[in-house]
Order: structure tokens, then C-alpha cells, then sequence
């Protein structure tokens, strides 16, 4: 377990500031993109703001699954392309 631990301290200190930014916000997005793609989720978050009406438009559209795709594209948008 100890030579683990030393080689992973090593690689660490191996890494320069670029890739270790990269991985951290690789690891964010992924998170954001995963717990952020749960449209009732996100209606609860909105309610009882001015984005009440525009989380349960996401969240319940019975007829019609447009809204939270776009949604779910919006948020793929905003971590993949920044």
C-alpha cells in the first residue's frame, strides 16, 4: 500500500498546473452534467424563485420531451464547450 501511495505522490508531483486545472474541472463538469441532467431535480432547485415557471416547463411536459432535451443539451453545451 505504501509504494502505492509513493508512486501516486510522485506522478502527482510529475503533473504541471495545466493538467491538474484540466482534471479538476473535468471532474466538475462531469458532476455538474450528471446531478444537473435530472430535470425534477432542478424544477425543485428553481422553485419558489423567477425560474419557477421555467424548471416546471423542463420538468413537466407530459406531451412533448423538447424542453428537458434542451435542457440536457444546454448543460452538455456549457461544460464541454467552456
Amino acid at each position: 500500500m505504501r509504494n502505492v501511495l509513493q508512486q501516486f505522490s510522485k506522478d502527482l508531483a510529475i503533473l504541471d498546473r495545466k493538467a491538474v486545472i484540466s482534471l479538476v474541472y473535468a471532474a466538475f463538469g462531469l458532476t455538474c452534467i450528471f446531478y444537473l441532467k435530472n430535470q425534477p431535480a432542478v424544477a425543485s432547485f428553481f422553485a419558489g424563485t423567477s425560474l419557477a415557471d421555467f424548471g416546471n416547463f423542463i420538468a413537466n411536459s407530459p406531451s412533448n420531451n423538447l424542453p428537458g432535451l434542451g435542457w440536457w443539451v444546454f448543460i452538455v453545451t456549457v461544460f464541454y464547450v467552456l
